[in-house]
């Protein structure tokens, strides 16, 4: 149906276009409303009319596809651009059902834009032996990460929780960090396997994280996580309702609706809704603090490009980061406090080794791999390490040859565990 409204909005005169648009939107934003959230709407009606004493509403068992929000996003972003003459609407429906549908990218993203692939799809492609290596060792280092790093991650989160609220407090921060890593990791693990197999391809897709946890401020932090959705925000609801160029009311009212809309988008609960409100919120605090902050810099000669500042600073960021992945993880807003309140004020011993839920060795291994990829993390930014590497032949085979048997050796998989999913295989 996308195809057809894409051809519509571009052949039809220019009065009819917006009518196309909206009609377009309608359904594919009206279809992700009605699968991923009429569900939720009945059920917090009905446990109001509960609390009243009235008939509840029956309960709707809807099934949501797998990825539904990704491409539910791509397809309303490629209606939109067609619409602004920013792309041509696609007349071959083959490479229009690829766009949408393409494997590597349709269960946890990036959400792409027609502009950067369409094309991608029409060129002439043959074998490359530098997109091989590039490929693999992208994909590899994204299994090395979802299976060594992540999933041992998941291990000490799903313990933790699982046993609230006689947890710790020293537990319950280690579990606050861990899923504060896990969910980096394990996204951006996805993001690299889907990378490296569009490489493989001879696709680019576009890069969806910065090393986000480098950043110095919240703000930082958003130009750098899940970059393509918030690009889409950006481009589709922040600057079609003002953006910045507006009162500052108005301004401080467009970024809640954003980050409110985009916890919402992540999952029918109070709980995402929460998550992206928080997130609003201190974006919000620092704009109207700004002024004020560079006051304070200004008296105090702040050297804003010291090391230690900017450590303290990124420290106080992923603090904040991490205290609302709190309400992301947590199943519900009871869960949440329990976990916030668990973790200043719990009556148990300072540390209880049996909850981590893993060995020592696999600590060892552990904190050997977040190493490396903090490592990895910091030289990305600096130079484009896979590049580097090609440069030796066999250096890349080496680099293969100790992620395929690292994963074998000290994945998390076989008797005794539960496969993990990808954390955003839900969204």
């Amino acid at each position: 149906m996308s195809y057809m409204f894409a051809r519509l909005i571009q052949k039809d005169i220019q009065k009819r276009k917006k009518f196309w648009l909206i009609i377009s939107i309608s359904v594919s934003i009206g279809l992700l409303v009605i699968v991923k959230y009429l569900g939720f709407l009945t059920s917090s009606i009905s446990s109001l009319l509960s609390n009243l004493q009235l008939p509840v509403l029956p309960n709707l068992n809807i099934i949501v596809p797998i990825g539904i929000s990704f491409y539910s996003f791509t397809v309303t972003g490629y209606l939109i651009d067609v619409y602004r003459d920013k792309v041509t609407a696609e007349k071959n429906i083959i490479d229009y059902a690829l766009f949408v549908s393409f494997f590597p990218q349709l269960l946890s993203g990036p959400i792409e834009r027609a502009s950067n692939m369409l094309f991608q799809y029409k060129r002439t492609r043959k074998f490359s032996f530098e997109n091989l290596k590039t490929g693999m060792i992208r994909f590899l280092w994204g299994l090395f990460k979802k299976m060594i790093i992540a999933d041992q991650l998941a291990i000490i989160v799903n313990n933790t929780y699982s046993v609230l609220p006689d947890s710790s407090s020293l537990n319950v921060i280690i579990a606050i960090i861990a899923y504060s890593l896990q969910i980096y990791i394990d996204f951006s693990a996805y993001s690299d396997m889907a990378l490296g197999s569009a490489k493989l391809l001879g696709l680019d897709i576009m890069e969806n994280f910065d090393s986000p946890y480098l950043s110095s401020s919240v703000r930082n932090f958003w130009r750098r996580w899940h970059i393509s959705l918030t690009s889409w925000f950006k481009d589709y609801l922040y600057i079609p309702l003002g953006g910045s160029r507006c009162s500052k009311i108005r301004h401080l009212t467009n970024i809640l609706i954003v980050f409110a809309i985009s916890g919402l988008w992540h999952g029918a609960s109070f709980t995402f809704l929460i998550w992206g409100i928080i997130n609003g919120i201190y974006l919000i605090i620092g704009q109207v603090l700004s002024p004020v902050y560079s006051k304070i810099k200004e008296k105090v000669k702040i050297n804003e490009s010291s090391r230690l500042f900017l450590l303290i600073k990124g420290v106080f960021t992923f603090m904040l980061i991490s205290f609302s992945w709190i309400f992301f993880r947590s199943e519900d807003i009871e869960q949440a406090f329990m976990v916030i309140k668990t973790g200043f004020t719990s009556s148990q011993p300072l540390l209880n080794y049996q909850q981590i839920g893993i060995n020592t060795n696999n600590l060892i291994v552990l904190g050997i791999s977040l190493l490396l990829l903090s490592y990895v993390d910091v030289f990305t930014r600096r130079m484009d390490l896979i590049s580097e590497i090609n440069k030796k032949l066999w250096l890349t085979y080496a680099i293969c040859l100790a992620l395929i048997i690292s994963v074998l050796i000290f994945g998390v998989y076989g008797p005794g565990y539960d496969p993990i999913d990808f954390v955003y295989f839900k969204f």
